[in-house]
C-alpha cells in the first residue's frame, strides 16, 4: 500500500499525485476530487520538491548568486530597478541567471515589466496559486489588459513540461487574464512550445534567450 494520493481539479479535470505520507483505509481508491485552488496547492508543493530534489542531483549547477564587490554602477542606475542591475551584473560575470534565488527571479520579472510601463503586482511568496505576477496596462484601443506570469527559475538541464504550460492555461482561465505567460533560466519542452503555439493570442513564454535579449533592451 502506498501513500500517493491524486488530487484532482473537479472544474478542469488536471490532477496531481502527491505523496501525502498518510495510508488510505483499507479497499478505498486515493482520490480527491477537490477545488481548483486545492488542486493548484498541491501541484505547486509537488513542483517545488521535485525542484530542490533536482538541485541535489546536479553538483556543477551554480550556487545562489551573490553580488560582486565590484559592481560598477553607470549613470543610468538611478533610473533602472534595482533587480534589473543585479540580473545583468550576473551576466557581465559570465553566471546564469538561475543562480539569483526564486524571489528575486520573481521581482526581476516585476522590475522588467514595471520599467515597460505595467502596473505590477509581485504577488506573496506564501500564495499557492500558481502566479507570480499580474501586470496590467490600459491600451487606448483594448482597453484594460491583465497579464499573469510564471516564474521558472530552473537549471539550463530542468525543460518546462507540457503539464505546468497547461496548468497555466487553466489558471489564466480561472483569473479571467486577458494572457498568461512562462519565464524560465531554462526552455521549454518542444510538446510544451506547440501548445502554446496553439494558443498564441492567449499563451506566451520567455526562455532563456528571449530573457537575456529583454534585458538587453534596457542601457548599460
Amino acid at each position: 500500500m502506498y501513500t500517493i494520493h491524486r488530487f484532482e481539479c473537479k472544474h478542469c479535470g488536471l490532477s496531481v499525485d502527491y505523496d501525502t505520507g498518510v495510508f488510505p483505509p483499507p479497499g478505498t481508491r486515493p482520490v480527491s476530487y477537490v477545488d481548483h485552488e486545492t488542486y493548484l496547492h498541491f501541484r505547486r508543493l509537488k513542483e517545488r520538491e521535485s525542484a530542490a530534489l533536482l538541485e541535489k542531483t546536479k553538483p556543477n549547477e551554480p550556487k545562489i548568486w551573490k553580488p560582486s564587490d565590484q559592481i560598477v554602477v553607470p549613470p543610468w542606475v538611478g533610473t533602472t530597478p534595482s533587480y534589473i542591475l543585479l540580473a545583468k551584473d550576473l551576466l557581465q560575470h559570465g553566471e546564469l541567471l538561475s543562480g539569483l534565488n526564486w524571489r528575486d527571479f520573481e521581482k526581476l520579472i516585476g522590475d522588467l515589466l514595471e520599467f515597460d510601463g505595467w502596473l505590477v503586482q509581485v504577488t506573496q511568496a506564501t500564495r499557492d496559486g500558481g502566479i507570480d505576477v499580474v501586470a496590467i496596462k490600459s491600451d487606448p484601443v483594448l482597453g484594460k489588459i491583465k497579464s499573469i506570469w510564471q516564474a521558472k527559475k530552473y537549471g539550463q538541464h530542468n525543460k518546462v513540461k507540457l503539464s505546468e504550460v497547461r496548468e497555466l492555461s487553466a489558471i489564466r482561465e480561472y483569473e479571467k487574464a486577458t494572457k498568461a505567460i512562462i519565464v524560465t533560466t531554462s526552455h521549454l519542452t518542444h510538446d510544451a512550445i506547440e501548445w502554446v503555439k496553439q494558443d498564441i493570442f492567449r499563451l506566451g513564454y520567455k526562455d532563456k534567450e528571449d530573457l537575456k535579449k529583454w534585458l538587453q533592451e534596457y542601457p548599460t
